[in-house]
């Protein structure tokens, strides 16, 4: 240990070696873009800070939201009517043979009594 210090202090670079660095302290963040919302994109992307608010794109963002949300939208409303007439049938259906309400078996069923078996 001792010849490792007397070694370093003997050169010329030890002084750079041992001198710690002062950092100087870097801005808290960097500016943000502080404008009207920006449109959504598919990676998240936030827009700079020096964006002027228009849409220069070609459109393909906007298709791609409106496909993916349309193809969500239906998922749910194929399952909503796919298990829409399960509660109804569970309750007791008066008309077993068909899945759907006829208009006779409408005006036997109030609508009170039919949001009570739906819910």
């Amino acid at each position: 240990m001792r010849l490792i210090s007397t070694t370093l202090v003997s050169r010329p670079s030890s002084a750079t070696l041992q001198k710690k660095v002062n950092h100087q302290p870097r801005p808290a963040a960097r500016p943000v873009y502080k404008g009207p919302a920006a449109a959504p994109n598919r990676f998240g992307i936030l827009p700079g800070y020096r964006w002027d608010g228009v849409d220069r794109s070609t459109g393909y963002e906007k298709m791609y939201f409106e496909k993916q949300n349309s193809a969500v939208a239906l998922q749910e409303e194929a399952y909503k009517w796919s298990v829409s007439d399960i509660s109804y049938r569970i309750a007791g259906n008066p008309s077993s043979n068909s899945n759907a309400i006829s208009d006779n078996d409408d005006k036997s069923y109030d609508l009170h009594k039919r949001r009570n078996i739906l819910c």
